[in-house]
């Protein structure tokens, strides 16, 4: 009799393990998983920040535009056209811009030439309650070290902490070809030391190179490289929200010889220079001006005829330039690709 109460006992504590085992094990798979999830640390989602195109129609385009000292004293300097007027040169003429452009958005431009520069700087030298923010125009030009990076990284960084604490925004100002020559910047890392970043759509041939255009919309295959390329490039590293495309509106006279090499470094020419000597007439010889459909900008090529010591030459010259045509056609493309903020080198040029 005893032991079959303890049979009886034993079975039922049995039945009632197994009934809890079966009660965990389904609310492990069902419910309970879930919950363990919840305490887990969560990775952020990573989304794309670009905008719908529905909400790209909505957001007005900014546009900036870069004053050089040498420019300042144009009595047209105000145009409601733009949003922004960044000043670029000498200090001496600083108060001048900020006179004629009072009530504008009003940012203040500092050239970067070395890593000395740019520890050197000071955000007092910009604590100016007429300027917004300040436009770094990184222009280093030296073995892309990882060291390098690093002490870019480290002045930029500083800079940007100081500004911060003194309500004055930062912008980057970088190259267009930074991918294509592999220059010394890390873009994942500046990424979050600036309020912007403005890409130099210009200079991609340079005056002491081969003729070419200013930056080509097309042409990796003729060029190594084109804008929808460097687009591409930049976007990995930099939301298009953040950043401004600035043009260049000028471009280059190349002296070339009979297989169009150059023969000396080209000279720099305005796109008001461009209109007024090629385009609206041009009173050169065999002057022929096209619009090229690869880089969507022009090409000019005429003959300039001198006598010298009572012998005449046949100067050969090719000139490449950005207009108001090529800027439209790579204005669309940024706006496919989210980016609404552009910018123009410089006023007065065109």
């Amino acid at each position: 009799m005893g032991i079959i109460c303890y049979i009886n006992m034993m079975r039922k504590i049995f039945i009632g393990v197994l009934i809890v085992a079966l009660l965990y094990f389904g609310y492990i798979s069902f419910g309970g998983k879930n919950l363990i999830n919840k305490s887990e640390k969560v990775s952020p989602v990573k989304t794309t920040s670009a905008p719908i195109e529905s909400g790209l129609r909505m957001v007005k385009e900014k546009k900036s535009i870069f004053v050089p000292d040498w420019n300042v004293n144009r009595e047209t300097i105000i145009d409601n056209s733009y949003d922004r007027w960044i000043y670029f040169g000498a200090e001496s003429k600083k108060s001048q811009f900020v006179e004629a452009l009072k009530g504008k958005e009003l940012w203040y431009t500092k050239k970067i030439t070395t890593v000395y520069e740019l520890t050197s700087l000071r955000v007092s030298e910009f604590e100016e309650k007429n300027f917004e923010g300040v436009v770094l125009d990184l222009e280093i030009n030296e073995l892309p070290t990882e060291k390098l990076k690093g002490e870019i990284n480290e002045g930029v960084y500083k800079f940007f902490k100081a500004a911060k604490k003194n309500n004055l925004k930062v912008t980057l100002a970088l190259y267009g070809d930074l991918f294509y020559r592999k220059k010394p910047y890390d873009l994942k890392v500046l990424n979050d030391y600036c309020d912007e970043i403005m890409i130099m759509a210009y200079d991609f041939h340079k005056s002491y190179g081969e003729p070419g255009p200013n930056f080509p919309f097309n042409g990796r295959e003729i060029y190594g490289y084109d804008f929808k390329i460097m687009i591409d490039d930049y976007l990995k590293f930099i939301p298009p929200e953040k950043l401004t495309m600035i043009f260049g509106m000028y471009g280059y006279d190349w002296l070339v010889d009979e297989n169009k090499k150059p023969i000396r470094p080209a000279k720099a020419v305005t796109l008001n220079e461009i209109n007024k000597n090629f385009i609206n007439k041009c009173a050169w010889n065999n002057c022929v001006v096209k619009r090229d459909s690869v880089s969507a900008e022009n090409e000019i090529n005429y003959i300039y005829s001198v006598v010298k010591d009572s012998v005449g030459y046949m100067d050969m010259h090719i000139v490449w330039g950005e207009d108001e045509q090529s800027v439209a056609a790579k204005s669309d493309y940024l706006k496919e690709k989210g980016i609404r903020s552009i910018g123009y080198w410089a006023w007065g040029y065109f």
